[in-house]
């Protein structure tokens, strides 16, 4: 996978371990343990590599030289979700659960999903 210059790779969670390899470039990396403690907050340089728990949630933002990585799942049929976007978790949850979570009205609701 890449990101250009500066991007960001919207927030995802894998149903399954992960190793990310950088392969080119290097980002900063920040990942929540799925209670929502933040478990790390750093950056990964090309040649290292890193190890995701399941279901913990993974931002990355490349740096201005971009960044390119390959991951390795414990898994043979991966599933990633994105907390954001038009394959948004958050679009497939009932709005009463979405309401609940974020502790918004309805009116609110369209805007967080």
């Amino acid at each position: 996978m890449a990101c250009l210059q500066r991007a960001m790779f919207a927030p995802s969670w894998l149903a399954c371990h992960a190793v990310t390899y950088a392969t080119r470039g290097n980002a900063r990396i920040q990942g929540v343990e799925n209670r929502g403690r933040k478990v790390f907050d750093g950056r990964i340089e090309e040649g290292q590599s890193m190890v995701i728990p399941q279901y913990y949630g993974v931002v990355k933002r490349a740096s201005e030289q971009g960044f390119e990585w390959i991951t390795f799942t414990t898994c043979h049929s991966p599933m990633r979700s994105s907390f954001s976007g038009r394959n948004s978790v958050l679009k497939a949850m009932p709005q009463e659960v979405v309401m609940n979570e974020h502790n918004v009205r309805a009116s609110s609701c369209v805007e967080v999903e």
